[in-house]
């Protein structure tokens, strides 16, 4: 049996929200490791630096820039549950769909439930773009982080 025009939209909307929650987990994996790596950075060359007791401006600027990173993957990490729509709820779906009396037509439910998955789509589009930025600002710093160590190691 074919399927028909408003199941294949349906069907791409389903997969568009499937690659979005995809991608949330992807980027939520590598701001874990620009974490933990900015930390290993810090740590290892922190200590470094007090052993030698030299830590300088630049390595106070470093520690800042671990700062920023730290914070801004951790913005990345707080789970935000209410914020996110990956699925539509059924019960609220019944009413309208199931009405024993008077049911809708297949077609009706895959049109309006495509528009409902776009809508989110389009909502969860804007907030994963944010914590794209937010990441890319981790990583920004954690690169200003690692340049400052360098500097305060050879001209401290």
């Amino acid at each position: 049996m074919s399927k028909s025009t408003s199941e294949i939209v349906y069907d791409q909307a389903v997969r568009a929200v499937e690659q979005q929650a995809c991608q949330l987990d992807e980027l939520r994996t590598r701001t874990a490791v620009i974490l933990a790596a900015s930390g290993v950075v810090t740590g290892f060359l922190l200590g470094r630096a007090a052993v030698d007791a030299r830590l300088g401006a630049f390595g106070y600027c470093a520690v800042a820039a671990f700062v920023v990173s730290a914070l801004a993957s951790v913005w990345v990490l707080l789970p935000r549950w209410e914020n996110w729509a990956f699925s539509i709820n059924a019960k609220k779906l019944m009413p309208y769909f199931l009405n024993e009396a008077d049911p809708e037509p297949a077609d009706a439910l895959f049109k309006y439930l495509a528009g409902q998955i776009q809508d989110d789509y389009d909502e969860n589009f804007k907030l994963l773009d944010k914590l794209y930025q937010w990441f890319t600002g981790a990583c920004l710093a954690l690169a200003v982080e690692v340049f400052l160590w360098f500097l305060a190691f050879v001209l401290d």
